[in-house]
């Protein structure tokens, strides 16, 4: 499933396949920042302890995808005000006007999402960047996903909300979690004394089937309150003048990251991989595969170690 994940940074790399394969490797080496699983020792902490544990996931996409968007518009400073129409939240056009061009995409994601999902330990963001890369890769016009092509967003969301459910049946199947909320709900089953397995399915069917009613509820509920509020009510933020924007953007992720680990080493890292991404940014790097060599990486040394290890060095 790594190999297969890693495969799809080709479909990630951009115009200059040079500079997407050097961001795929700069996301390979952040992946080894920490405690090596196999041998135990510390690779790249330079003596820190806060990088024993590894470069947070949170805190490396924050800096990655929050911080340079906020420094362009921090460069443009963009002093217009606010139009007075640009501020009524009334809905001009039907959410159900453009969902047309949606539903292939949303068929083939949500597929590739469930898949993924349904494997164990291979879901989260793995299925969002498969499933935006499945949806470049059959779209009429692939060149402009990565500039804000509705499709992509679309894809990428629609993946990644597929294996949050499909996540759940390794989880209450085999006790492997496939994602960060399905390792929180497994935890919480066994904290109450609830072992996955058939005997979960055959001693508390409520609960187990309270999860997927539960998650059909939400999907359902999502169609109209994730469309009408987010539309409506938070996209009108984007309207804001970018000269206010930019700080707000800033304060947000600021306070976001520290409350992760109530740690300012954590918001030294999310500053300096913005200054990263932004560099890239400009240099015409994409920072799409660093993100991927970075979730994908350590699982495909760890299972080849293992193999290696197992095999005695015998390739």
């Amino acid at each position: 499933m790594a190999l297969f994940g890693l495969s799809t940074v080709s479909v990630l790399l951009g115009d200059d396949p040079f500079k997407g394969m050097c961001a795929a490797c700069f996301g390979l080496f952040l992946g080894m920042v920490g405690t090596d699983n196999t041998s135990g020792f510390d690779r790249f902490t330079f003596g820190n302890l806060h990088l024993v544990d590894g470069l947070n996931m949170v805190v490396l996409l924050t800096g990655l995808y929050a911080i340079p968007p906020a420094l362009v518009m921090a460069e443009k400073a963009i002093k217009t005000g606010l139009a007075k129409e640009l501020a009524s939240l009334k809905r001009t056009t039907s959410m159900f006007k453009n969902w047309v061009k949606f539903v292939h995409v949303w068929i083939r994601t949500a597929i590739v999402g469930i898949i993924i999902g349904i494997l164990p330990g291979a879901a989260g963001s793995i299925s969002a960047f498969v499933s935006y890369n499945q949806a470049k890769s059959v779209a009429k016009n692939p060149e402009n996903f990565g500039k804000g092509d509705p499709l992509g967003v679309a894809g990428a969301e629609c993946g990644n909300g597929a294996d949050n459910a499909a996540a759940m049946i390794p989880a209450l199947t085999l006790g492997i979690p496939g994602s960060g909320v399905a390792a929180v709900i497994l935890g919480g089953l066994l904290v109450h004394g609830l072992r996955p397995g058939a005997q979960l399915f055959r001693d508390n069917p409520d609960v187990v089937y309270g999860f997927m009613l539960q998650m059909l509820l939400t999907a359902i509920l999502l169609i109209f309150f994730g469309s009408l509020m987010a539309t409506r009510i938070f996209g009108q933020v984007l309207k804001l003048p970018r000269v206010l924007l930019a700080p707000l953007i800033v304060s947000m992720t600021v306070v976001g990251v520290y409350t992760i680990n109530n740690s300012t080493f954590d918001l030294y890292v999310m500053l300096v991989l913005g200054f990263i991404g932004y560099v890239m940014d400009r240099l015409k790097y994409p920072t799409a595969p660093v993100v991927l060599g970075l979730v994908l990486g350590p699982m495909a040394e760890q299972q080849f170690r293992l193999a290696m290890i197992i095999s005695h060095g015998n390739f």
